[in-house]
């Protein structure tokens, strides 16, 4: 941390239980001489590990990334397996030039995520890439990115202050956040909708998604939100005890409750006028 001429450490991925680099330099960017196929290069260059070859983190549990304004991406797994099935907490704090998080090979592996707290990241205009992103010729593992992907146990997600992300998770018959209990997105001018429909089609019947877990929802300042439920389905949020929406003004999904005391919330095809509201 706070180390402006600080280049690189070289670590063996496997014994790496958890990472923290804020404020750390970079001052140069030619490639570094791996000792051995068990070793990785960490640092502030456009990718944060700098992997050659397959590699489980199997032992990582935290990752906190801050003000590293060199990144463009965490790690390049199209040609390597990257796995992180016991990461349960991932920090990226004004890491200004990322350009995504996850590819969908890396995603399906988050099994264990709990937290994840992003702010600042400004050029973010998705977490997960999307699927004609990524060329079958740089996936070694073309079916992966085929499967539904799901967060099985992530808790609490934080999104602040990224001005060009437009849409958060894909979205289809999988439920992708089933532990889901706190979700505050703020200030991202751009998001036009948190769950994306990557597979659209002719919406015959209206499908609904439990949130069972879901208590704390807060949609602030997002002046381009049109969907929060995508249309064509039906979110039921049986246990949510605050629900805060503020300056959103093209938001289309409306809430109710019912005679339970359960929200629910569906998406309009008209825009609706400005929608402010807090529920307790």
């Amino acid at each position: 941390m706070d180390c402006p001429i600080f280049s690189c450490f070289i670590v063996q991925a496997r014994l790496l239980e958890g990472l923290v680099i804020s404020n750390v330099g970079i001052i140069w960017k030619t490639n570094v001489p791996v000792l051995n196929e068990d070793c990785i290069v960490v640092g502030n260059h456009e990718e944060v590990f700098q992997v050659r070859g397959g590699y489980s983190f199997s032992r990582i549990k935290e990752l906190d990334l801050k003000n590293l304004f060199e990144i463009r991406i965490i790690w390049n797994d199209f040609d390597q397996v990257v796995t992180l099935e016991n990461l349960t907490t991932l920090n990226l704090r004004d890491c200004k030039k990322l350009r995504y998080i996850f590819s969908p090979k890396t995603a399906h592996s988050l099994s264990h995520l709990v937290n994840l707290f992003i702010e600042g990241c400004e050029e973010i205009e998705r977490l997960i890439l999307a699927k004609d992103q990524v060329s079958s010729s740089s996936s070694s593992n073309g079916d992966i990115g085929l499967q539904p992907i799901s967060f099985p146990n992530l808790t609490n997600i934080t999104v602040r202050n990224c001005e060009n992300l437009k849409s958060l998770f894909p979205f289809g018959y999988v439920p992708i956040l089933p532990k889901l209990e706190c979700l505050k997105l703020k200030m991202n001018s751009k998001l036009e909708e948190v769950f994306k429909v990557e597979d659209e089609v002719e919406v015959t019947a209206e499908k609904e998604m439990k949130f069972d877990k879901l208590e704390w929802l807060s949609l602030e300042e997002l002046r381009g939100l049109i969907h929060f439920c995508p249309k064509g389905y039906h979110f039921v949020l049986s246990a949510l005890r605050v629900l805060t929406i503020r300056d959103s003004p093209k938001l289309t999904t409306g809430f109710f409750i019912d005679s339970q005391e359960f929200v629910h919330c569906k998406t309009t095809v008209s825009i609706l006028q400005p929608f402010n509201s807090t529920l307790f």
